[in-house]
């Protein structure tokens, strides 16, 4: 064919609610395959669910972060997870190099700030790396989990 469209195998994120107390009020994509919004009640409290996947390209990873700060601009409790391919400190990683915070860590950090998000794995377990990705040269802590101040994070301890 004269022209080809090339899809990212890798792009999908999805929200599912196993209760059925949740009332979906908007759900949009806002970057196909890499950033999803749902707002919602439950419990007579409305959120703001995000769900990310971001690319390994810095380009985009900064693109998705200020679209992410834009969507962030409600007042509703928030809750943020997926995959960031971002590391935000030290203790996110071990490997053969020397740990240099990143343009788009800081971006991250400064966006959790501005919003007063907490990393609800972090805020558990503030001595514990909790590598989400290994390969032959690092592991890494590039899955995240943020939370607005106001909720209420418990420990999860499996049975």
């Amino acid at each position: 064919p004269w022209c080809s469209i090339i899809y990212d195998k890798a792009d999908g994120v999805g929200i599912l609610f196993k209760n059925d107390q949740v009332t979906v009020i908007k759900k949009r994509e806002i970057i196909p395959g890499r950033l999803l919004l749902v707002d919602c009640f439950y419990q007579n409290h409305k959120f703001r669910l995000i769900n990310v996947y971001t690319s390994q390209q810095f380009k985009k990873k900064c693109k998705l972060l200020r679209k992410m700060r834009e969507i962030l601009t409600v007042n509703y409790t928030t809750i943020i997870c997926g995959d960031f391919n971002i590391i935000t400190e030290e203790k996110d990683r071990i490997a053969s190099t020397v740990y240099k915070t990143s343009k788009e860590g800081k971006l991250l950090k400064e966006i959790s700030q501005e919003h007063d998000l907490i990393d609800a794995f972090r805020a558990l377990n503030p001595n514990v790396y909790g590598f989400t990705r290994y390969d032959s040269k690092s592991k890494t802590r590039i899955d995240r989990i943020y939370t607005s101040s106001n909720v209420k994070i418990l420990s999860y301890k499996p049975s």
